[in-house]
């Protein structure tokens, strides 16, 4: 019965060359093919071209087949120079044989001998006319008088498409991946797959593009063009507070209408789920019982503020980095959780991170120290996005101001930092990088310090993440008047505002007591160059037994921010006699400004016995 499909397909195209184009319309014969009128050349030689296509059922899975055709085909078309050629592909054809899997249809086409241009279609009507659901051209060398196997692969006819991503949400915090599902669909609604690739109704090659709207580089997606069905393509996400944001996939053909997909991200519990904030705290030589070095965890309180003590990190010496006591200088975390200890054991300074469930004695597990890693007087540490962590290091006897950045994974005494930044270009005459503050935004972009060497003032400069060398600045933030004092500054990493204060807000005439016009603590909204708000005075509440007669010194340690818009101020205080001293955080809310009561404002340590009065930091995982 094939040979009756064929004998009526070569009738077709000899018709068709006889007519020399006419408007002629071929009875059906064997398969039911016909044939429309196309210009063609004088007749030559011809060969038959062998074709095989198979019609999946609708309830069957497509992605099994290595070639495209849609369940909804009942008709295909051979076009060759000689003509077209259009076959019924249904049950009633002859050539077609039903099967569990759908119909299988077998039929050759008289075409042109030698190396010939043949352009293959699918359709949904059942004579091959309207929009094509699948089609391919190729180039075969057909046998003059023989009959040549053609293997055919048809690109599916984009006419739309669908997103899907599963997940569809992220938890602040907790770094995650999620599938991101594109299907392109014919014109009759079927998702294309198989091993061609995409393609309009022409037959012209359509691309797919793929889109995420958070630009912090918190996400990234393993691959942002598909020309052809392929694998779902994986959404990663490193744990930074980012807002929620949409995912887009377009074709590159006009008229296929663009497709969303919303992935959001909530605020939920930190990824240990057992401290939310945590408050560093180093023994001090006054004012002060017997305390060991500790990391303090607590709860955040409903509404903000710091809620219930859970237990402490006790940083022991640590043969790891050559023994000896080891006096905690800073800590920070990553947005996966773990904690980075500063700690200066005898043989210098050194990172330890401990995963943020480490509680007692714990040992770190890794650890950044030795000659290797060119560390020395290191005063401050920042974690960034990728695991990495920043080291500040001011100017010291015979070594210059630098931060040095050590990857993700980085342990042991010969580690050699990735980037180093060196200085800052651009800076006003007689201005210096000093290295005196360190934070890390979002981005990964890093924030430092430079300082006026005739009057003390001081900026903070945003520089790009990655920076290396002498880096060029992104912004700056000016703490006006701020006298002789080192300048702190620290990054909301929810909204990327920048916080600027000095270390000692007295030099402001930002004193303890109420009544101060001047901030001790400034914030500038993500890329403003003016502050927006100040804090001062009663928002830094002391108590009485510190507010002697004798005086009273006091700084800002650093500040941290929970996904509410509260900021948590670490600072301490004490008279200049030692007779009483105290480290306190102030919890402030976002509408809080000026002089103002805190909403909170808690003496630490606690439960602890003694009072530490060097605070070295505090953060919000």
């Amino acid at each position: 019965m094939k040979r009756l499909l064929a004998i009526a397909a070569a009738a077709a195209l000899f018709s068709l060359a006889d007519c020399g184009g006419g408007g002629s319309s071929l009875p059906s014969g064997g398969g039911g093919g016909t044939a429309t009128p196309t210009p063609t050349p004088a007749p030559g030689p011809t060969g038959t071209a062998h074709i095989v296509l198979s019609v999946p059922k609708a309830t069957s899975s497509s992605r099994r087949r290595p070639r495209y055709v849609s369940s909804a085909t009942q008709s295909a078309s051979v076009t060759s120079s000689a003509g077209r050629v259009v076959v019924a592909l249904s049950a009633s054809n002859p050539s077609c044989a039903s099967g569990s899997n759908g119909l299988t249809c077998t039929f050759d086409v008289q075409v042109p001998a030698g190396s010939t241009t043949v352009t293959i279609a699918t359709y949904a009507s059942t004579d091959g006319t309207g929009t094509p659901l699948s089609t391919t051209t190729m180039t075969v060398t057909i046998t003059a008088g023989g009959t040549t196997n053609v293997p055919v692969v048809l690109n599916g006819v984009v006419a739309s498409l669908t997103i899907a991503v599963s997940p569809s949400s992220f938890t602040s915090g907790q770094p995650n991946s999620a599938t991101v599902t594109v299907n392109a669909l014919d014109p009759a609604g079927k998702i294309i797959a198989g091993d061609g690739g995409y393609a309009d109704a022409a037959g012209n090659p359509v691309s797919l593009a793929l889109g995420d709207s958070d630009t912090s580089g918190a996400t990234q997606l393993s691959a942002t063009a598909l020309t052809a069905p392929a694998g779902p393509v994986t959404l990663g996400y490193n744990g930074a507070p980012i807002s929620s944001f949409t995912i887009t996939a377009s074709a590159s053909s006009s008229g296929i209408a663009a497709v969303n997909a919303t992935v959001t991200v909530s605020n939920g519990p930190n990824p240990g789920g057992t401290s939310a904030i945590f408050v560093g705290q180093q023994s001090g030589t006054s004012c002060t019982a017997t305390t060991q070095e500790r990391v303090a965890g607590y709860q955040l309180a409903s509404g903000g503020g710091v809620g219930s003590y859970t237990g402490a990190l006790i940083v022991p010496a640590n043969a790891a980095v050559s023994g000896g006591p080891a006096p905690l200088g800073f800590i920070t975390a990553d947005r996966t959780g773990d904690l980075f200890v500063l700690a200066f054991p005898q043989s210098g300074a050194a990172i330890l991170r401990y995963p943020q469930t480490a509680t007692g004695s714990a040992m770190p597990s890794a650890s950044i120290g030795g000659t290797g890693t060119r560390l020395a007087h290191a005063t401050r540490i920042a974690a960034d996005g990728s695991g990495g962590v920043w080291a500040a290091e001011p100017a010291s006897a015979g070594r210059a101001a630098q931060l040095e950045h050590f990857a993700g994974g980085a342990n042991g005494t010969n580690v050699t930092p990735d980037h180093t930044i060196t200085g800052i270009s651009g800076l006003p005459a007689g201005w210096a990088f000093d290295a005196n503050g360190l934070a890390v935004d979002s981005h990964d972009n890093v924030y430092t310090t430079a300082q006026d060497t005739a009057s003390s003032n001081r900026l903070a400069y945003a520089l790009p993440a990655a920076s290396n060398g002498t880096a060029t600045p992104l912004a700056s933030y000016a703490f006006v008047n701020f006298g002789a004092a080192a300048e702190g500054v620290a990054v909301n990493q929810h909204t990327d505002a920048v916080w600027v204060w000095p270390v000692d807000p007295r030099s402001l005439g930002g004193t303890v007591q109420p009544g101060s016009t001047a901030p001790a603590i400034a914030q500038f909204a993500a890329n403003a160059t003016a502050p927006s708000r100040g804090l001062w005075g009663r928002a830094f509440p002391v108590s009485s037994s510190v507010l002697g007669p004798s005086g009273t010194t006091w700084y800002l340690a650093n500040a941290a921010f929970d996904a509410a818009g509260n900021v948590y101020v670490q600072y301490e205080a004490s008279r200049s006699d030692n007779a009483a001293c105290e480290s306190r955080v102030s919890v402030l809310t976002p509408a809080q400004s000026g002089d103002t009561a805190p909403l909170q404002s808690t003496v630490y340590p606690a439960p602890a016995t003694g009072q530490a009065n060097q605070s070295i930091g505090i953060v919000i995982p």
